[in-house]
């Protein structure tokens, strides 16, 4: 591994988590509420690997046919990685996504819950996701909407080989501060209405999970109350293209 690379990695981190820190401080909370999930996609194995080195444990990955080849390269190298589903899961992927990945934060119909229940089933696990809400309404994002995410998390919690622990949401794409905090804001009142069917996360080691925040707007989800950000180009830079 490049020397450069692992000193670029830790000093990213290192600014992110004195922002993070002055963002909770702004909103009278605790930077040890707020869980980063580092935002892999597009970086290469070894800047993930400077990444773990450096402390960083929870990865998120968007396209499994991207990613496969490489997780399972990195198993051995950083075994204590956890490995999460952020982007959308197209219901003939779930086999293999309920084969790579320790979480899915991106469950957005019963249809794609019914059979991530019945691939884990056969492994005999449990397997922990995330219910993705489109809080800004754009047509363009996947989710469900505030009106049908109640539904959705009573027909999750029927089922036995899944685990909810929270609800993911994608900020509006806007430089409206104000709209963005609003959206927030709805996600957090409905995240509070729908704790009763949110279990502890033994991924992430938290009692529940409020994802929501990027690297454009996570100060803004800090301040609304999210217990976890996703945060990619600003730790790893922009994407590498062969």
């Amino acid at each position: 591994m490049r020397a450069e690379n692992s000193k670029s990695i830790a000093d990213n981190l290192d600014a992110l988590k004195e922002r993070i820190q002055r963002a909770a401080e702004s909103a009278g909370r605790s930077a040890n509420e707020i869980n980063l999930i580092a935002v892999s996609k597009f970086a290469t194995a070894e800047k993930i690997v400077a990444a773990y080195q450096y402390g960083q444990r929870f990865f998120g990955e968007s396209r499994i046919q991207e990613c496969q080849e490489k997780i399972e390269s990195l198993r051995q190298r950083i075994p204590d990685a956890k490995w999460i589903l952020i982007g959308h899961l197209q219901s003939n992927k779930v086999g293999k996504a309920a084969e790579i990945f320790d979480q899915v934060q991106s469950v957005d119909s019963f249809k794609v819950a019914s059979k991530l229940n019945e691939q884990v089933k056969q492994s005999n696990r449990v397997l922990e996701v995330l219910i993705e809400v489109n809080s800004s309404g754009e047509a363009q994002k996947y989710g469900v909407s505030f009106e049908e995410v109640t539904q959705l998390a009573e027909q999750i919690a029927g089922l036995d080989s899944i685990r909810l622990t929270g609800l993911m949401t994608i900020g509006p794409h806007t430089d409206n501060e104000a709209i963005i905090r609003r959206a927030f804001a709805k996600t957090r009142e409905v995240f509070d209405s729908l704790a009763p069917f949110f279990g502890d996360s033994e991924v992430t080691g938290t009692k529940g999970q409020l994802s929501m925040g990027m690297s454009s707007d996570f100060e803004l989800a800090i301040a609304e109350g999210t217990s976890e950000i996703r945060i990619g180009t600003t730790i790893f830079g922009p994407r590498e293209y062969k």
